[in-house]
C-alpha cells in the first residue's frame, strides 16, 4: 500500500488541459444531458487529459469482497471477465486495499507490486491481459456504508504521473454527482408514474439497479425485505434481482435497446408471485444500455382487501367494511357469519350501523350503495 496519498499538493495545468478539464466538468454538471451521452462525454473528456485503452465505471460490495456492477460502453466486456476476476480477486492487491479500507485516495496496481510480479499473477494473465491493459488507477467514493462507486482507467503501460491521479481525483466527485442528479430524477419519474411514493405503506422496494440486475444503491431495509421474500441465498452476497424478477428485466431492456416501440407501449411494470405467496408488482424507469435503472415493488393487495379498504372510505370500521363487502357480493347473514367467523346476532347487529351511517333503509340499498363504490375504484390486479 502507498505510504501516502500520492496527489500532489500544487496541481499546474496548461491552458488545453485546464480547457478540456473545465469543459467536461461543465457537460457532466448539465442536467439536460441526456444519460446515453454522459458516458460518452465522460470517456471523450477523459481520454483528453489521461491517455486510456479502456474505462471502467463500476460499483462494488466491500463486505463480500466483489465487484457487482459495471456501467458504460465497456460493461460488457467486464461482465464477460466477472467470473475469472472472482477467482483471481486475491492477486487483485489495488482492489483487495479498497475492500479493507486501505486504499490511497487515487492508487494504481503500480502502487502496490513490481510489473513482473503482477504479470506472473492469474489476475493479469487471465483477465487484464484480455483488455489490452498491463496497469489500472482507479478512485473511489462510497455511496453507502457497503457499496463503493469507482472511475477505473485501464491502460496498456506501467504506471501513472501525479497529475494524471491529480486530474482523476478532481474529476471524480463531478461524475458521481452527475449520476447521483439522474437517479435523482429517476426516481422522482418513477414515482410519479403508476403512484409510487415513499410514503406509501405498500412500497416495499426503490432501487437503482444496472442492466444486469445488480442492485447499485439501495437502502438496506430494501435489500433486507428483497433477500427475505425472495429467500435468495446469493443475494446475501451479491445484491442482485433475484428471478422472475431478472428474467423480466432482461426482456424489457430489450426490448427498450431494439428501439421498435416507443416507451410508452412497452411493458414496465409485471406482477410476480412470491415464494411465499405475496403478490407483488414492479415497475421500471429504464435508462440507457448499460446505464442505470429506477426499480421499485409494490405490494399488491388481493381484491377482497382492496374492496374492504376502500369501503372503510364510507366512515365504516374495517368489520363494519368487512359485512359490507360481503353483503355487496350477495352473500347471506348466515353465509357473511360463515366467512368472517362471527355470529348472526353479530351480523345482524353490524348491518343496523351501516343502514344508520349510510342512510339507507334496508340491505339491498346498502349493497347497491357499497357496488356503485367499488366499481368507481376497481382494482387493476387479478389473482
Amino acid at each position: 500500500m502507498p505510504a501516502t496519498d500520492p496527489l500532489p499538493v500544487n496541481l499546474k495545468m496548461n491552458s488545453a488541459t485546464l480547457r478540456s478539464f473545465s469543459s467536461l466538468v461543465l457537460e457532466l454538471n448539465d442536467p439536460l444531458l441526456p444519460e446515453e451521452r454522459l458516458f460518452d462525454h465522460l470517456i471523450e473528456g477523459i481520454a483528453k487529459l489521461i491517455p486510456l485503452n479502456s474505462f471502467w465505471v463500476t460499483s462494488s460490495d466491500l463486505h463480500a469482497g466483489q465487484v457487482t456492477s459495471y456501467l458504460g460502453p465497456w460493461a460488457q466486456e467486464a461482465v464477460d471477465l466477472v467470473p475469472t476476476f472472482c477467482q483471481h480477486v486475491q492477486d487483485h492487491p489495488q482492489f483487495m486495499a479498497l475492500c479493507q479500507g486501505k486504499s490511497a485516495r487515487v492508487d494504481s496496481v503500480s502502487d502496490y507490486v513490481s510489473r513482473k510480479a503482477w504479470r506472473a499473477t492469474g489476475m493479469f494473465d487471465e483477465v487484464i491481459s484480455k483488455i489490452a491493459a498491463e496497469d489500472q488507477m482507479s478512485t473511489s467514493t462510497p455511496l453507502n456504508d457497503r457499496v463503493m462507486f469507482s472511475l477505473v482507467v485501464n491502460r496498456d503501460g506501467w504506471g501513472f504521473g501525479g497529475q494524471e491521479r491529480a486530474l482523476l481525483a478532481l474529476l471524480a466527485p463531478h461524475a458521481i454527482q452527475a449520476w447521483r442528479t439522474r437517479w435523482l430524477l429517476k426516481r422522482i419519474g418513477l414515482q410519479q408514474t403508476g403512484g409510487f411514493n415513499s410514503t406509501l405503506p405498500d412500497l416495499c422496494f426503490q432501487a437503482m439497479i444496472d442492466s444486469f440486475g445488480n442492485v447499485v444503491e439501495a437502502e438496506e431495509g430494501a435489500l433486507r425485505w428483497l433477500r427475505e421474500t425472495f429467500a435468495a441465498k446469493i443475494f446475501a452476497l451479491t445484491p442482485v434481482l433475484p428471478e422472475p424478477l431478472l428474467s423480466w428485466l432482461r426482456s424489457t431492456l430489450a426490448q427498450v435497446q431494439s428501439g421498435g416501440e416507443s416507451l410508452a407501449s412497452l411493458p414496465l411494470s409485471t406482477q410476480v408471485t412470491s415464494p411465499r405467496g405475496i403478490h407483488l408488482q414492479a415497475r421500471l424507469a429504464p435508462g440507457p444500455l448499460y446505464g442505470l435503472h429506477a426499480i421499485a415493488i409494490e405490494r399488491m393487495a388481493d381484491p377482497v382487501s382492496l374492496g374492504i379498504a376502500r369501503l372503510q372510505k364510507l366512515n365504516l370500521s374495517e368489520r363494519q367494511a368487512e359485512v359490507l363487502y360481503w353483503l355487496a357480493e350477495g352473500k347471506t347473514n348466515d353465509e357473511i357469519a360463515g366467512i368472517l367467523r362471527i355470529s348472526l346476532f353479530t351480523v345482524k347487529a353490524h348491518l343496523r350501523t351501516i343502514f344508520n351511517l349510510l342512510m339507507v333503509e334496508n340491505r339491498h340499498s346498502a349493497a347497491a350503495m357499497a357496488w356503485q363504490h367499488l366499481q368507481r375504484a376497481a382494482p387493476t390486479w387479478k389473482p
